[in-house]
């Protein structure tokens, strides 16, 4: 998606760690909305709500996450 090579390592290691952050991100994000369209179907509201809000705090998460990493002791990008 974006250039294999850049002058500084850290600025490669960093946005590899966006682009993977956010393939995951997605791919949550989209297996939590496959049964969506079944909920809206059969009429199930308090599930759908409960996996609307459980999409919500996907990105929360996500971003908690590579805050986390990043932060940790012995970061990633050493």
């Amino acid at each position: 998606m974006f250039a294999q090579r850049l002058d500084a390592t850290l600025a490669y290691d960093i946005a590899t760690a966006l682009m993977d952050g956010f393939n995951r991100h997605y791919r949550l994000f989209r297996t939590a909305s496959a049964s969506a369209k079944h909920r809206f179907e059969t009429a199930d509201w308090h599930a759908q709500q409960i996996a609307q809000r459980e999409r919500t705090e996907f990105y929360d998460l996500r971003v908690l996450t590579l805050w986390s990493t990043w932060k940790s002791p012995r970061p990633i990008f050493a």
